[in-house]
């Protein structure tokens, strides 16, 4: 009988080593995305509408770890450009998002989250005319009973500068 209980016990162990590894490690993905844009708006600082065409990238991360925290980061951009009415325009756009997740300790486990984004946008119009530059950010909060606030971190901000 202590022989099987030995046994036993020794399937146990291997068993659990073997397991223990697994479970404690880091799971990460990550991706990136190349796409071709075109995108019409209208630039504040001239009042003009402006079609632009480019290319947008977007690299995403993903990462979890052992007692179920996971933390998703990605940054998109583009480069733009486009002529309207005469004028050569360039633009180029940064995002930021930023989101982590930690379960509450709860079975099922519920999922507290905590996001931030921001975004940076620069329309710049060549030669003598003003170029546009927007920022926003917001912070994003769901607790366990998902209930959502959102908030900005500041107002956005709209600058012409330069220009006549």
């Amino acid at each position: 009988m202590i022989q099987v209980v030995k046994m036993f016990l020794a399937m146990v162990a291997l068993v659990a080593v073997s397991v223990l590894p697994s479970q404690a490690q880091t799971s990460n993905v990550s991706y990136q995305y190349h796409q071709p844009l075109t995108q019409t708006l209208t630039d504040t600082c001239t009042n003009q509408t402006v079609t632009l065409s480019g290319e947008y990238f977007y690299e995403y991360h993903f990462e979890q770890q052992p007692n179920g925290d996971t933390h998703l980061h990605w940054t998109s951009h583009f480069n733009l450009t486009g002529v309207e009415a005469g004028v050569k325009y360039v633009s180029t756009d940064q995002q930021n998002y930023d989101l982590k997740m930690d379960p509450d300790g709860t079975f099922p486990p519920v999922p507290t989250s905590d996001f931030h984004i921001s975004d940076k946008f620069k329309l710049i119009a060549q030669g003598p005319y003003p170029k546009m530059t927007m920022q926003s950010f917001l912070h994003v909060k769901v607790d366990a009973n998902n209930n959502i606030v959102v908030n900005q971190d500041k107002p956005p901000v709209v600058k012409c500068s330069g220009g006549k």
